[in-house]
């Protein structure tokens, strides 16, 4: 899980899937958080 938090790698749809149901959200709400986070990082 490290090298996913760093983007040294890119987790395959099954990781993303098993992530969203441990934090009990759907995929898609899981991917929506993801680009939200990403567009406001320090880099916007």
């Amino acid at each position: 899980m490290g090298k996913i938090e760093r983007g040294e790698h890119m987790p395959s749809l099954a990781v993303i899937l098993k992530v969203a149901a441990a934090l009990k959200i759907s995929g898609t709400d899981l991917m929506a958080a993801t680009e939200r986070n990403i567009g406001a990082g320090p880099d916007s």
